[in-house]
């Protein structure tokens, strides 16, 4: 995690994180992928036509998993929509919203350590 020096915004780097997503979240239905985490971000590549990045992919499972959302940082790339997601640029980041009180960061920040999520 990144310590934002003003805002509300801050950027986390998934490449650790990327290794408890379990591969059927780069799949729209989670029909394409398993319950099996990739090994390593640079895997995502070796997938067979995924629906989405690891940074989506990763916010998915947020969402669904962890009970709250992240905003996929490719969403601030000029990737074109149509393309393949193995081209995309910004990948490797989700972007996390902190306009919450200083009592939900702290329990939320624990609820990530207990996740194996934060140091």
């Amino acid at each position: 995690m990144y310590p934002p020096e003003g805002g509300y915004f801050t950027l986390a780097n998934i490449e650790e994180t990327i290794k408890k997503v379990p591969t059927k979240y780069f799949y729209k239905e989670q029909k394409g992928g398993s319950d099996t985490p990739l090994k390593a971000f640079k895997d995502w590549k070796d997938l067979k036509s995924p629906d989405y990045t690891p940074d989506s992919a990763t916010s998915i499972w947020f969402t669904k998993e962890c009970g709250f959302t992240t905003v996929p940082f490719s969403a601030f790339f000029d990737n074109n929509p149509e393309g393949n997601v193995k081209d995309f640029g910004g990948v490797d980041f989700v972007r996390f919203a902190l306009c919450k009180n200083n009592a939900f960061i702290d329990r939320w920040g624990e609820d990530m350590k207990k996740r194996g999520l934060s140091k």
